[in-house]
């Protein structure tokens, strides 16, 4: 089994390697008839890549303008208040909005400032607390206890400006009746 590599080099060298004739000429033909059928396969292949191309274009072009508007839909879905609920709501609300907004445009700006920084730390409270009963009504839907518990915040920050401006002109009736006094 053991054969000499260096006579088996030299029997190969020996040898006249030549190819038949024509040989070069079939090779060719055969290469020439392999590109043709690729070329006409090519052929389809580019005119699907084209058409992946445009539908991935047109997807890319349209599908932001729907995401927009779905997402336009969601924060009027989402932005739901107390007014949007019925009418009657409506008028509740805006009572109580419009009372709030009147009683703090009343107000002085000369009132005692300790008494006046404590009202509105607690109207912030209460703003917060409204805040997020919307967010549960706009997350939950709207039940009986938290369309209530709304109409309850927008009382208590009247009541208390309410409170706040009785306890001023107390104050004020205080200091005028001091001054008169003396």
């Amino acid at each position: 089994m053991g054969q000499d590599l260096r006579t088996l080099y030299r029997d190969a060298q020996e040898e006249d390697p030549r190819l038949k004739e024509g040989h070069l000429n079939r090779f060719e033909q055969k290469l020439d008839r392999s590109f043709q059928k690729k070329s006409s396969n090519n052929i389809w292949l580019s005119i699907a890549a084209m058409i992946v191309v445009v539908f991935a274009v047109t997807y890319t072009i349209y599908k932001p303008t729907e995401d927009k508007l779905s997402n336009q839909n969601t924060i009027k879905t989402t932005t739901l208040s107390l007014g949007d609920l019925s009418p009657e709501l409506k008028k509740v609300e805006t009572f109580y909005t419009q009372g709030i907004q009147l009683e703090m445009a009343s107000l002085s700006s000369e009132s005692d400032s300790k008494l006046v920084k404590a009202y509105f730390d607690k109207k912030e409270r209460l703003d917060q607390s409204y805040a997020e009963l919307e967010t549960e009504l706009n997350d939950h839907g709207p039940t009986e206890e938290n369309v209530q518990a709304m109409i309850d915040n927008l009382q208590l920050r009247l009541q208390l400006l309410f409170q706040l401006k009785n306890r001023l002109k107390t104050i004020k009736s205080n200091n005028d009746e001091s001054k008169t006094i003396i």
